[in-house]
């Protein structure tokens, strides 16, 4: 029955999406035969091996049977005759197991040939209509007279077309029961997920205005679980007939454009407005396509009333200001053009091949569009809820993991409506082999040969390394690391040697992908030894210190270190070199070598405490006791100070001037330990001041001698304070 549907359908001249379905079933049942030949051929195997077995049974018991009577007891003699002949009757079952068995397989060789002559018809028929795309193959359309187009009983043959398709749909429904209720099941599901998700998404909305655009997706539940349902419909059925296939593309189309309704603005509704329409005269075409004057005229019809919609949106868009649209309202209007001109003047094929694949390409834009649409609202919605609302990686960095996910699937969109487009103009195959051809090309430089598609895969998987690396990376050092006591810096060694571990594993990936030689690797060794002993020295040196400084770690990222003059934060630790961060906000990029050859001065290396030491004088006269005990209040009334050790303060000298005292204390703030100086100062300051105490300038004693005459009368050795 199927080769006979087959052959009438080629005798009726479909069209190439039609016949793009066509192939795709009998490649199913080529897979099919394929696979049952398979398991026919194990079980045919399975069942040679136990006759063998049985085999060499027999043989055993017939030499045991064949000994002197006399030498084997009677009751044993009855046993070895009662095992033989069990072993003769399994030897007749198995060789009647494996008679059926090359049966089966015969039909199945036979199956194959059927399938495999009937698909070669089928793809040849197609690439006669791909070759035949710019041959008139009809009329002119002014050639036919009503009489012509009213000639037959088109109507009665619609009719039976239809009777036809609806017998294969009630053999479709009975033989996909399971599938069916599966399906909707599936629908039901996705539309609870729906509704309680809507729940959640109108609760963060008020606090984050974001989720509006995803809320207003998740308003409209029914249509948008209908679109998911619609897009999982390859998971429950192979192949559905004509009448299933125009449901469903209903099903896809009329929630997509609902969906699209609540995300567009007003001024492109008439668009999806005109896609249903459209949708319906092109179904009504399909299905009165074997009547050929009839289902011309309403592709005419079609071509027509959507150029004049294109050419008021047109207008339209110029007044509105949507260049992008008015741009693609050209282009599909030039295309609707060609199609309508090529069928008045009998170009059926390329007419129906332009027009069918742009309107095949708006409807998958749309599905897609929508689908992509709502895939963001609920990738939005999934970084919300458990498990990944868990991740500290996800709550800090929800928009970056939104965003990259949304370029992937914008990706994949794109790529996905390019395949389907160009599948259903019949040119994906000559496509892909032409783009096969040019990523074959070789590309010889020196002793490397490696192919364009080989460096694309290379550079893919590099790409794809970092991009793991880097998530790894991240996801270790803030949702894995923490959960276990690590000492400071173990952390950063593990993440950053997990990642130089998985970007050597995309390098070694990727010169695989390049189909690189690795015995060209020892001539890259030796030039790299060459280079090494004239001059990488230093490039080598500093990624042997790195990767010591990583294992050892006398200095750990975070650790305020001294080099030379400059103190900072080290904030990491590279191949090469590391980078430093300054008080003053400079960072400065340090060779490894230099942190290893040079004297380091680590503030931090075994814990964060830090001693900090101030000078203070006050005049002569007070109490030094009474000063001590007044600086180490003022002292421990500090907030960064540490109780312990605790603050000490030391009577130092007898200055010129005054008493000297160092106030010294601890603190855990290193990194900040000029703020808690200036800081310390004021209170000492204030604490002074509140006590009376006086901080003295210096002091000078000056003796003149030899005073002129004329200024005698002024006291002799007076003396004058300076500062």
């Amino acid at each position: 029955r199927q080769v006979s549907n087959t052959l009438k359908l080629l005798a009726k001249n479909p069209s190439m999406p039609e016949l793009r379905d066509l192939e795709s079933e009998w490649e199913v049942h080529e897979s099919d035969l394929k696979a049952a030949n398979d398991r026919l051929t194990a079980l045919d195997s399975q069942r040679a091996a136990e006759q063998t077995s049985l085999d060499e049974q027999s043989k055993t018991w017939s030499a045991t049977a064949a000994q002197e009577p006399a030498e084997i007891p009677t009751e044993l003699q009855q046993s070895i005759a009662e095992v033989r002949a069990s072993i003769l009757e399994l030897q007749k079952k198995e060789f009647d197991a494996r008679g059926r068995i090359l049966l089966a397989q015969t039909q199945v060789a036979r199956a194959q040939t059927r399938v495999k002559s009937m698909l070669a018809t089928v793809r040849r028929t197609r690439e006669s209509k791909v070759e035949r795309v710019f041959v008139r193959d009809g009329l002119p359309f002014w050639r036919f007279s009503l009489k012509d187009f009213l000639s037959g009983n088109w109507v009665g043959n619609l009719m039976v077309s239809l009777e036809s398709d609806k017998d294969d749909l009630f053999v479709f429904a009975a033989a996909n029961a399971e599938h069916f209720f599966l399906h909707c099941l599936s629908f039901l599901l996705v539309l609870a997920g729906l509704r309680w998700a809507r729940v959640k998404i109108k609760a963060w909305s008020e606090q984050e205005p974001v989720l509006s655009r995803t809320l207003s997706i998740l308003s409209a539940p029914v249509s948008t679980a209908l679109l998911l349902t619609v897009f999982l419909t390859p998971l429950f059925y192979t192949r559905a007939p004509v009448l299933v296939v125009v449901g469903l593309a209903a099903l896809a189309l009329v929630p997509a454009t609902m969906v699209l309704r609540r995300l567009l603005e007003p001024a492109l509704y008439p668009l999806l407005n005109a896609l249903i329409v459209l949708f319906c005269c092109d179904q009504m075409r399909q299905l009165s396509v074997s009547q050929a004057h009839f289902s011309r005229v309403l592709f005419l019809l079609e071509m027509a009333g959507t150029l004049v919609f294109l050419t008021w949106m047109r207008s339209r868009s110029r007044v509105s200001g949507h260049h992008r649209l008015r741009a693609a309202c050209y282009l599909l209007s030039a295309i609707f053009s060609v199609a309508l001109l090529g069928n008045l003047l009998g170009y059926l094929e390329l007419s129906y091949w332009l027009g069918d694949g742009a309107i095949v390409s708006a409807y998958m834009g749309v599905f897609l569009y929508a689908s992509l649409e709502v895939t963001s609202g609920l990738i939005l919605f999934t970084l919300r809820v458990p498990p990944l609302s868990l991740l500290a990686s996800v709550r800090e960095n929800r928009h970056r993991f939104r965003s990259s996910v949304l370029h992937l699937v914008r990706f994949t969109a794109v790529l996905l409506w390019l395949v389907l487009t160009l599948d259903s103009m019949a040119i994906l195959a000559p496509v892909s082999d032409f783009l096969s051809s040019i990523l074959q090309g070789h590309i010889v430089l020196g002793a490397l040969n490696f192919t364009l598609g080989g460096l694309f895969s290379a550079l893919l998987v590099l790409w794809l390394t970092g991009r793991i690396s880097r998530l790894s990376q991240y996801v270790l050092e803030l949702d894995v690391f923490p959960r276990f006591q690590m000492e400071r810096g173990v952390d950063y060694t593990l993440s950053t040697l997990m990642r130089y571990l998985i970007l050597m594993i995309g390098v070694l990936f990727g010169l695989a992908a390049m189909g690189v030689d690795t015995t060209k690797f020892t001539i890259v060794a030796g030039a790299l030894g060459v280079g090494i002993g004239f001059g990488l020295q230093n490039i080598v040196n500093n990624f042997v210190s790195g990767i010591i400084l990583l294992f050892e770690r006398p200095i750990k990222v975070g650790d305020l270190i001294q080099v030379g003059e400059q103190t900072g934060l080290l904030k990491q630790v590279g191949l090469r070199a590391s980078v430093m961060r300054t008080t003053e906000g400079a960072e400065i990029i340090v060779p490894n070598g230099q942190l290893l050859s040079t004297q380091v001065t680590n503030w931090t290396l075994s814990d964060p405490l830090r001693r900090l030491h101030l000078d203070i004088g006050v005049a002569y006269g007070n109490k030094p006791r009474d000063v001590i005990a007044l600086l180490l209040e003022a002292a421990s009334q500090c907030g960064d100070v540490l109780p312990e050790p605790k603050p000490n303060v030391l009577f130092v000298g007898l200055g010129e001037s005054s008493l000297d005292f160092r106030v010294q204390v601890w603190t855990k703030r290193s990194t900040t330990y000029p703020v808690l100086q200036s800081d310390l100062l004021l209170r000492l300051y204030e604490a002074l001041e509140k006590a009376n105490i006086e901080i003295p300038f210096p002091h000078r004693t000056i003796t003149v001698d030899n005073w002129p005459e004329q200024e005698k009368s002024a006291p002799a050795g007076s003396a004058t304070e300076t500062p």
